[in-house]
């Protein structure tokens, strides 16, 4: 009878008729409705484990896609980090040429005055 009736369930009969046989024998003065009450609600126990165990195996994995994409993102943070620290001294090197350039140009405009003054000099002294 209790094969029967287990039959239509969807779990393995055979576990279930063990299951039932053990408790039967180990607790001999509870009825079979005690029994299948108390396997029953086991079972919805088992069953809302279950699926606490998949919503925190769910969440898990949400975690880890958020952690692997913000590390994708601070990946190319860095690259970008980088890319724009080397733009930046690039630059600074060409001010930095271009600056050595302008006070070379100054000098030679500064020894270019120079003489003109001198020669002007001498233009007002008539030597």
């Amino acid at each position: 009878m209790v094969q029967l009736r287990l039959k239509h369930r969807s779990h393995s009969c055979v576990t279930h008729v063990c299951i039932y046989s053990m408790a039967d024998e180990r607790t001999p003065t509870l009825h079979f409705c005690n029994t299948k009450s108390l396997f029953l609600a086991v079972e919805d126990r088992n069953f809302a484990l279950f699926n606490y165990v998949n919503e925190q195996n769910n969440e898990a994995e949400t975690l880890r896609d958020q952690i692997n994409q913000t590390q994708e993102e601070m990946a190319q943070f860095h690259e970008e980090g980088q890319r724009q620290e080397k733009e930046h001294k690039a630059r600074l090197r060409d001010i930095g040429e271009q600056q050595q350039d302008a006070e070379q140009q100054v000098q030679g405009y500064e020894q270019r005055s120079i003489a003109v003054a001198k020669i002007l000099d001498q233009l007002k002294t008539g030597r």
